[in-house]
C-alpha cells in the first residue's frame, strides 16, 4: 500500500510541476508585427513569418479547431533556409488561381516576383513551406 501511495504522489508531483512549466512558458509572448495583408509578420529580430491557421483534429472526429502558427523555415533546393532570406515582401501574395485548380485542403500557394511558395498541410512535414523558382514563360 505504501508503494502505491508513493507512485501516486510521484505522478501527482510530475503533473503538478509540468503544468506549472507550461503556464510559465505560455506567459512568454513573442511580439509579431504585421508586414503585409495579415499574411507576413516580423518579430523584434527582423525574422519574417508566414501566419497560417492549422486545423488540429481531436480524437473525436466531430471536434476540430484552428490554431494560429507562424512559420519561418522553408525548403529550397534541398536546403532549409529562413523565409527572410529569399522573400520579396512587396510582391508577395496569396495565389488564388493555383489554389482553385488544386485541392485546398492539402496546400495553399503564395507567389512573389521570383518564387512560388507552397504551404503543405497534409501530410505533415518539415518545413511546411516548399519554395520553387518561377519558370519564365
Amino acid at each position: 500500500m505504501k508503494l502505491y501511495l508513493k507512485y501516486l504522489l510521484l505522478i501527482f508531483l510530475n503533473f503538478n510541476f509540468s503544468c506549472k512549466y507550461v503556464e510559465k512558458d505560455s506567459k512568454i509572448e513573442k511580439k509579431f508585427f504585421n508586414l503585409k495583408n495579415e499574411l507576413l509578420y516580423k518579430d523584434a529580430y527582423s525574422n519574417i513569418y508566414l501566419k497560417m491557421a492549422v486545423d488540429i483534429k481531436n480524437q473525436n472526429p466531430k471536434k476540430c479547431y484552428k490554431v494560429i502558427h507562424y512559420f519561418d523555415d522553408i525548403s529550397y533546393n534541398d536546403s532549409v533556409l529562413k523565409l527572410k532570406d529569399i522573400i520579396d515582401i512587396a510582391s508577395f501574395k496569396y495565389n488564388k488561381t493555383i489554389n482553385d485548380t488544386l485541392c485546398k485542403n492539402y496546400s495553399d500557394y503564395f507567389v512573389d516576383d521570383k518564387y512560388i511558395y507552397r504551404f503543405q498541410y497534409l501530410p505533415p512535414c518539415y518545413p511546411q513551406i516548399r519554395v520553387t523558382k518561377k519558370k519564365n514563360i
